[in-house]
């Protein structure tokens, strides 16, 4: 968490802040969010699979939001560890966003988070994908969109 003891400022969770995108996210976050506080989460800090302690965690911090970019993502992995992929890609997720259902998630995700009926994701779904988010921001603790910023246009994702 950074420095700021002052818990009227709203607190948002980042995990995965060991990999790839949390960290970054993680590094930036200040920058980006001023009014906010961050606690950058690793493996090092709790196992997002040991639900009674992430409940007991999200219960003593209550974060006002949360972005979740933490994941198995090693392919080889993946492929191999068919029931840990999906306890960490799938039902860590599934019971975070049960912790966070009053407030606002950001999910990171890849083609390497698999549900198993789904994946190889083209380059164009992720860009379709991607349009449906343009326009929208975080102003003052709220999303707001920018209708001028927005892609109003018809997407096409996974073919449909």
């Amino acid at each position: 968490m950074n420095d700021t003891p002052d818990d009227t400022i709203p607190l948002a969770w980042i995990t995965g802040a060991g990999g790839l995108i949390g960290s970054h996210i993680a590094r930036t976050a200040a920058v980006h969010a001023p009014g906010w506080r961050f606690r950058g989460l690793t493996r090092g800090d709790f196992d997002l699979t040991d639900f009674p302690e992430v409940r007991r965690q999200f219960e003593t911090d209550l974060p006002e939001l949360v972005v979740h970019c933490a994941a198995m993502s090693d392919p080889e992995a993946c492929e191999t560890q068919l029931t840990q992929t999906r306890l960490v890609n799938r039902e860590a997720t599934f019971f975070l966003s049960g912790l966070a259902q009053d407030i606002p998630m950001i999910f990171f995700s890849s083609d390497l988070v698999v549900d198993w009926r789904h994946g190889n994701y083209t380059e164009e779904d992720i860009k379709e994908a991607a349009r449906a988010f343009t326009g929208w921001h975080v102003k003052r603790r709220e999303f707001w969109l920018n209708k001028r910023a927005h892609d109003t246009g018809a997407k096409t994702i996974f073919g449909k």
